[in-house]
């Protein structure tokens, strides 16, 4: 009987899947409410390796810890959203990345542990 899970177990389970479903709904909200009104010509993805070392820091009250990450073809007119299967929010990394010419600038809160895999979507704008 020890395998079959109990009523409490099921609704606790349940409860945390909603918080975390409202979670990346919320995420999406955010990023789309920033990307509002902004014309998109074309997107595409890059897979990337979001490293320990080389991070800087700078005033950003929330995301104080940035990394520029090389990307080919990236311009400061882009959009850049970050995509992990760790969770993300966790890990203190930011949905939405900056763009500058030929970089995207991943923030964080806090220094990760370990290297990261993730995909980046580059959302080109004018």
């Amino acid at each position: 009987m020890a395998d079959i899970p109990t009523l409490n177990a099921l609704r606790l389970g349940l409860s945390r899947s909603k918080a975390f479903s409202g979670t990346v709904a919320e995420a999406a909200a955010n990023a789309i409410s920033e990307l509002d009104g902004v014309k998109m010509d074309k997107s595409r993805a890059t897979s990337v390796m979001i490293p320990t070392e080389g991070w800087q820091s700078d005033d950003n009250a929330d995301y104080p810890l940035y990394y520029d990450m090389a990307v080919e073809g990236v311009t400061a007119k882009d959009f850049a959203v970050v995509a992990i299967q760790e969770d993300i929010d966790a890990l203190g990394i930011k949905h939405l990345c900056e763009t500058i010419d030929g970089a995207v600038r991943i923030r964080t809160n806090k220094a990760l542990s370990s290297v990261i895999s993730a995909t980046i979507w580059i959302l080109g704008g004018e």
